[in-house]
């Protein structure tokens, strides 16, 4: 972007962003939609989708779940008759077809036989509800059921407590973690990027020009998602704290950059325009290696993924192109006039000066590399992925709570649909065999058939060719749940006449192969992302060797967070999975300025250990700001209650403050070594570089002098 047209049509540029970004806006907020359902993270076409889909066609958009009522006192006749009166209201509800009371329930030995006895006269009631399943739906109907079931309940005398459990429940506390989320995190980061802003740059001109352009560049990509009709989930509402954070990075570079060449006496506009001139390359490859590490995940077969990657990517564009136009025009105007700028902190100068003065060697840098390293990058062997949903819920919070009582009383918490089919309607003596061996099953708590009970509704159709067998379990984890599959698939072909087949479905058996997309997802987006950054590092530093350097030092902070995660036991789950592709993009970015400001400093002739310490002066306290705003707008993440959300904003930020630790120590080693020839690049000036400076012989000052032709 050209820094003369940008200035020649500026109230044009800043009428269009002004515009956009209210448009967006709008559209977000008018259009605004949450939808967590099971449909949703898996693509229309996936076939486990496929056979879920057609078994609720055939038998009902339904699902079962369990209603646990705890009583002081089980003997009490009035209370066991407001249960029974209880169980009839609920099955009046429109989102419910059948509720099984007490009794059948018990003879389904559900928990009649199982069940944890109480130590203090107190009991456990169970009661199954068939309750709505619009696996596509993402409005509120699954909220509203469940405040229809607790004022019932509540209704009752005699009932001390109870807990619902079931995918519906799943899918509420998904809902009301990312409401909350979307409030908290914005308002966080919104508060923390002003705090820091302050303390870093000292100017409220600075301040407002940062927050308005990062907060206008979300506000339109959160339209762009509004217009093009999709929904928000538990990830996608975590863009706007993600873009406000990731906006800010370019623009304090640029900042910083506009206030060096203002102290040699330029006026606000030509500080802008020389800013602008020294930024742009930087900053367009920093936001290619965001975009990159984003796009990584679009490879991603899970939609919700997809969507964050791609909308994203097109955010961070967008703040680029407010970085470069927008920003200096505002700039330009708030500071047009004035001679003061804001106080510097001279106690990051006074270290950046000391450090680059007392770089240890080469040899020694690398030594304490390879022995920090080694032992935490020995956990990746013990990273796997794991989509455990009652384990997502923060400790305490209500969907946790609600499976941790059923738990204790040592019940069903988990349902697994099983489907027969057959060329001709299937008898009961046919069937009986496979029921009796699934029933006994590792894990299976009761089955649920046709007769078992009652005539009940939705286990028998296309006239007696497909019956539906469901299965009440323990909450299994993912590796259960596929044993579990497998086994009651060998027995369906041991037990069950030659003319059958079996399917087994249901939302555990998505959320066990939701575990293979995410190993998928992960080792893709590192492969895509590690081979994206660095082509693009060797070609805007025209080195390969440059290349690797920067590469190796921005993906050791990756790979020793997987293996921290490793040792830690921390699991690859769909928000966990984002922490490589993103990070690695985020890690190159201190190194793509540092490399520059480097190369610049050779081609007007300085020497290569001359060349670090002048870059460590001026740019390291860029990198130390930005690195400090994004792990703050991270690190805000880590209040959500939805577990793998707050596991990514802590491993990120802790991520990007690493990268920095490598990009102010190993970095500069590596590239200042001079026993050891790194690499080859000619000294001569370049002539050819526009917008290079030369910084003076002493770094007390770090103020960069401009050559006679742009002052």
């Amino acid at each position: 972007m050209k820094p003369d047209i940008i200035f020649r049509h500026s109230r044009l540029i800043l009428g269009v962003w002004l515009v956009l970004a209210l448009a967006g806006g709008g559209l977000f907020l008018a259009r605004f939609d949450l939808n967590n359902s099971v449909g949703v993270w898996f693509p229309k076409d996936d076939p486990a989708l496929a056979e879920y889909e057609r078994v609720l066609e055939t038998f009902g958009p339904w699902e079962w779940s369990l209603l646990l009522l705890e009583i002081s006192d089980p003997g009490d006749k009035a209370v066991q008759d407001q249960i029974a009166a209880l169980a009839g209201r609920l099955e009046e509800l429109p989102s419910i077809r059948q509720v099984l009371d007490p009794a059948e329930v018990a003879a389904l030995n559900v928990s009649a036989a199982r069940a944890v006895p109480s130590t203090n006269s107190r009991g456990y009631v169970p009661l199954l509800l068939e309750t709505a399943n619009q696996i596509h739906r993402g409005d509120g109907f699954r909220a509203e059921m469940l405040k229809e079931i607790d004022r019932e309940v509540v209704s009752c005398k005699g009932i001390d407590s109870h807990s619902v459990v079931g995918t519906s429940v799943i899918n509420v506390g998904l809902n009301r973690s990312a409401k909350r989320d979307m409030l908290l995190f914005f308002n966080l980061v919104f508060v923390l990027l002003i705090a820091i802003s302050w303390m870093l740059l000292r100017s409220w001109r600075d301040m407002l020009v940062l927050l308005g352009v990062a907060t206008c560049a979300v506000m339109m990509t959160m339209g762009l998602v509004a217009i093009t009709g999709h929904q928000f989930n538990i990830l996608t509402i975590m863009m706007p704290t993600v873009l406000i954070a990731l906006s800010v990075a370019n623009l304090v570079h640029l900042v910083h950059a506009f206030h060096h060449y203002r102290v040699t006496g330029m006026t606000a506009s030509e500080a802008a325009h020389r800013a602008v001139r020294e930024v742009r390359l930087p900053a367009l490859g920093t936001t290619l290696t965001t975009v990159i590490g984003f796009l990584s995940l679009s490879v991603s077969d899970m939609p919700p993924v997809r969507q964050l990657a791609l909308f994203s990517a097109a955010g961070i564009i967008l703040a680029w192109m407010g970085t470069l136009a927008v920003a200096p025009v505002l700039l330009a105007r708030v500071w047009e006039g004035r001679t003061d700028w804001p106080t510097p902190a001279r106690a990051r100068h006074v270290f950046l000066n000391a450090w680059s003065n007392r770089l240890p060697g080469i040899g020694r840098l690398l030594l304490i590399a390879l022995v920090v390293s080694l032992p935490v990058l020995a956990g990746l062997h013990r990273l796997e992925a794991n989509t455990n949903y009652v384990d997502f819920f923060r400790s305490g919070s209500r969907v946790r709570q609600a499976y941790e009582q059923v738990d204790r009383a040592g019940m069903a918490q988990s349902t697994v649909d099983v489907v027969v089919r057959s060329r001709r309607p299937l008898e009961d003596d046919e069937l009986d065999p496979f029921l009796d061996a699934v029933e006994k099953l590792r894990g299976v708590r009761a089955v649920l058939a046709r007769d078992r009970v009652r005539d009940l509704k939705g286990f028998v159709a296309d006239n007696g060719r497909a019956v539906r067998v469901v299965l009440f379990s323990e909450f299994l984890g993912n590796d259960a749940v596929g044993a579990l599959v497998r086994r009651i698939e060998d027995h369906g072909a041991e037990l069950l006449p030659r003319h059958t087949e079996v399917r087994v479905t249901g939302s555990p058996v998505l959320w066990e192969r939701m575990d293979v997309s995410i190993v998928r997802t992960q080792r893709n987006s590192l492969l895509l992302v590690a081979l994206g950054t660095f082509v693009l590092l060797a070609v805007l530093f025209r080195n390969l060797r440059l290349a690797a350097i920067g590469w190796l030092c921005s993906a050791l902070p990756v790979g020793l967070i997987l293996g921290l995660m490793g040792w830690l036991g921390v699991p690859v789950t769909l928000a966990t999975v984002l922490i490589a592709g993103i990070a690695l993009g985020l890690a190159v970015d201190d190194t793509v300025h540092f490399v520059i400001a480097f190369r610049r400093r050779l081609a007007v002739g300085s020497d290569r250990s001359t060349a670090v310490r002048e870059s460590l002066v001026t740019v390291g306290e860029r990198m130390i700001v930005t690195s400090l705003i994004l792990a703050g707008g991270f690190s805000v993440m880590a209040f959500s209650d939805f577990m793998p959300t707050a596991s990514f904003g802590m491993f990120t930020a802790l991520t990007i403050l690493i990268a920095l630790v490598a990009d102010l120590t190993l970095l500069p080693g590596m590239l200042g070594a001079e026993p050891i020839r790194v690499f080859r690049l000619s000294t001569k000036p370049n002539t050819r570089v526009r917008g290079s400076h030369q910084v003076s012989g002493s770094l007390r000052g770090y103020v960069t002098r401009s050559d006679s032709r742009n002052r």
